[in-house]
């Protein structure tokens, strides 16, 4: 569960602990994996944990102890880095690679919606400005509502002054009655949800602009095919600023769970980031 911080960032209920796994890295499923998986298999042996700053967030440093140049990262859980350690992330690959500060402000299972509303935030929150900004775009179909008022699905972006807890909502959560009204009177319950995604998208983009800020933006997906029919091999592809210079990345290796991408591919992803940023400047 997430909840609005008193700066209006929305962030995990946990702060400042230690938490050994995370959403779809799951005990149970861990548990189940290591009588299932061979002797080699890295995480038998191999422990890591999740550590959320004041905000509720994976990232090293609180805002108040970012340097003047950092990267800001935001996106779901494939930036918040889910089923692997946190210097395994290609968040912090990257950053790592031009010595500069980063802070991850991603949420496993959210949408652009989140991101947009954390974004603003941080600008109205007068925090430090990054020197680049990384959009990895979730699943366009998910979105967050405040889900403790009897069930009703509401935007959390115009509703949050009301409310405290967050959680995400994708079109599969719904049964067929309700994806029926979703899609044909989307304004009953929820804009539809393509369209509430190109929207998220291009108010991110104009407020970035806004502030002057450069940005990459990028899709990661899982290799099961999502409700648009993605093929299973692509994990990635890279756009700067919408040009067509695509570029795609293979999921060689999982995750502890078995459902994002492992440490290997996050080193490739974050290897093509640091050449388009080389190539772009920053």
């Amino acid at each position: 569960m997430m909840i609005y911080r008193e700066d209006n960032l929305i962030g995990y209920d946990d702060t400042h602990t230690e938490q050994f796994f995370s959403g779809s890295d799951h005990i149970r499923e861990y548990e189940n994996n290591l009588k299932k998986q061979p002797n080699d298999w890295i995480y038998k042996k191999k422990k890591f944990s999740y550590k959320r700053n004041a905000h509720g967030h994976r990232t090293p440093k609180d805002v108040k102890d970012l340097r003047k140049d950092f990267f800001l990262f935001t996106g779901c859980s494939h930036t918040e880095g889910i089923g692997i350690a946190h210097d395994e992330t290609y968040a912090h690959i990257v950053s790592d690679s031009f010595n500069i500060d980063y802070y991850n402000i991603a949420l496993g299972g959210t949408g652009a919606d989140v991101m947009y509303h954390n974004l603003v935030h941080w600008f109205k929150n007068n925090y430090p400005k990054p020197k680049l900004v990384f959009l990895q775009w979730p699943d366009p179909t998910r979105y967050s509502c405040i889900d403790d008022t009897n069930n009703r699905i509401i935007d959390a972006i115009y509703k949050n002054n009301k409310f405290k807890s967050v959680t995400a909502y994708g079109m599969w959560n719904f049964n067929d009655e309700q994806i029926d009204e979703i899609l044909n009177h989307g304004d009953s319950i929820t804009s539809p949800a393509p369209d509430y995604f190109k929207v998220a998208r291009r108010e991110i983009k104009a407020l970035l602009n806004k502030y002057n800020v450069n940005f990459l933006e990028y899709f990661m997906y899982g290799q099961s095919p999502g409700p648009f029919g993605w093929p299973k091999t692509r994990l990635a592809s890279v756009n700067l600023d919408i040009r067509h210079d695509v570029r795609t990345v293979t999921m060689i290796d999982k995750g502890r769970d078995f459902l994002h991408a492992g440490p290997k591919t996050n080193e490739i992803f974050a290897h093509r980031l640091i050449a388009k940023i080389k190539k772009i400047g920053w």
